[in-house]
């Protein structure tokens, strides 16, 4: 699944990831991308931080929250504007995962 809400962006690596043999679920914000999770279960989500309507972070969580065995991996381009917020947002991720909230092992890095 890509979840990428510029068109272009979402487009590009949904063709690619297609070109590579697998076959691609998409989506522009984190709620279209909840309900497509429930229905399809999917075993890599690639995903945008700044989503509108549910931010990368709270979507990921929501589809741990929900039995996932998925692997996600983040792609993003942040500004100097939103820096602090994807710190703090990660910072908390990562505690997460070492207090046993997530497998390690979801995360790709």
């Amino acid at each position: 699944m890509i979840v990428e809400d510029e068109a272009i962006l979402r487009r590009i690596v949904k063709d690619a990831v297609e070109e590579a043999g697998h076959c691609v679920t998409a989506a522009e914000d984190g709620e279209e991308a909840l309900r497509l999770f429930r229905a399809e279960r999917p075993h890599l989500v690639i995903a945008d931080i700044m989503l509108p309507k549910l931010d990368g972070f709270e979507m990921v969580r929501r589809m741990h929250e929900r039995g996932a065995n998925t692997q996600f991996i983040f792609l993003s381009a942040l500004d100097r504007t939103n820096i602090d917020k994807f710190r703090r947002d990660l910072y908390g991720m990562v505690r997460e995962i070492h207090c046993g909230r997530y497998p390690f092992n979801n995360f790709l890095y």
